[in-house]
Formats: structure tokens, sequence, C-alpha cells
């Protein structure tokens, strides 16, 4: 079954902030298997004066978060991905064992176009979706 997803915007710090998450999960099914979200920051290079990329940066996020997806495989469940303020964040769910610095290790090698930040925290209950999303 393939993810339904929703945008929505709203403001953080007086700059425009994009919201595209991921519905099929919003009943928490999933919050027992996967419970340490993995954030992956990637910090734009021109971003507009609003904070946001451009159409051709746009296409690059894309490509660096399917990579994301792949690397991170059945492990990992994509969930949130925002943006704002010159940055981009795609935030994830995974299972306990994930190699998550192995999964960084490998996109900083593999992506050239962008830094790419890491950070990995245990969150069961999904607090980071919910925060956005509403239960």
């Amino acid at each position: 079954m393939e993810d339904q997803w929703a945008v929505g915007q709203t403001e953080w710090e007086g700059h425009p902030l994009f919201v595209r998450f991921n519905t099929s999960v919003q009943d928490g099914h999933l919050k027992g298997e996967f419970p340490i979200k993995v954030g992956f920051a990637l910090p734009l290079h021109t971003p507009s004066s609003e904070g946001l990329p451009g159409e051709d940066e746009m296409e690059q996020l894309g490509e660096i978060e399917e990579l994301m997806e792949e690397y991170l495989g059945s492990d990992g469940v994509l969930v949130l991905v925002l943006t704002t303020g010159g940055m981009r964040e795609v935030i994830f769910y995974v299972r306990p064992n994930t190699d998550i610095a192995g999964v960084h290790k490998r996109l900083m090698a593999e992506v050239t176009s962008h830094e790419v930040q890491c950070m990995g925290e245990k969150e069961p209950e999904w607090d980071s979706y919910y925060a956005f999303v509403g239960e």
C-alpha cells in the first residue's frame, strides 16, 4: 500500500513553514515498531527571502529524500518533511536496531549537493510527528 500525504503551511519564527506529512501513519499503528526519531537536516544553498528553496534545489532535495528512503528501507518510515528558514528537515521513525550512523555516513559520501546533518533520539510516542499533525 502506498503512503498518503498532505501538505500544510504555518509560521515559525516569522517565516513560512511548509509541512508535508504522511497521513497513512496518523493512527499510530506503527509507533511500537518504529520508536526512534531520526531527523536529517539539509541547509539550503540559495533560499528565497522567505527561506524556501528554488525550483532546481527542490529537485535536488527530492533526490536526496529518495536516497534516504532507499538507504533506510524497511527499517524506517518517512513521516514529516519540514521546510523553513533556509533549511529542510526530513523526519523518519526507525526500528531500534537501525544503523543510523551507517546510513548518515553513506548519505554524506553519496550526496555532493548538500550538507547532510543527522540527529536521532528515542521518541516512542512520536511527539514530533503529532506536534505538527495532531492525534
